[in-house]
């Protein structure tokens, strides 16, 4: 009995794109110095949202990204984030609850943790190395 409760949770998918709705729409930070980054996603479909991102000064657009976040074949949850039109790296999810979902790929130069956690009406995102060392944060709110 046990061995096949075990067999059954193993074969069930890992996260949830659908719980990550509360990420769809459009979303900004801006600093003092003009400094700015959005990003804007989709509402889930069919177990996929597709983002962009866009950080700058001014009128400046200084780095760009297009990202999905979708559920592969085999059951897995992933990001793909593909910087300024390179090729990009995909990031597995590792842990989700109703509020936060974190990606890691430990074989990424940088980031190999991406994380995304809502914080009453605001987000919080983050990248870092896989120990959580040079950590970057941004803290979103509705434009």
């Amino acid at each position: 009995m046990l061995a096949t409760m075990l067999s059954l949770m193993l074969a069930m998918p890992q996260g949830s794109v659908s719980q990550l709705s509360w990420l769809s729409g459009a979303w900004s930070e801006r600093q003092a110095n003009g400094e700015w980054t959005e990003e804007y996603w989709t509402p889930v479909r069919g177990e996929l949202m597709i983002g962009a991102g866009m950080t700058g000064r001014g009128a400046s657009v200084r780095h760009f990204e297009q990202m999905r976040i979708w559920r592969t074949a085999d059951g897995k949850v992933m990001l793909h984030a593909n910087p300024n039109g390179a090729a990009g790296a995909s990031f597995t999810l590792t842990r989700q609850t109703a509020d936060e979902a974190v990606f890691e790929n430990p074989d990424n130069d940088y980031p190999q943790r991406v994380t995304y956690r809502r914080v009453g009406d605001k987000v919080e995102a983050a990248i870092s190395l896989i120990d959580g060392k040079q950590e970057r944060r941004w803290t979103y709110q509705r434009p």
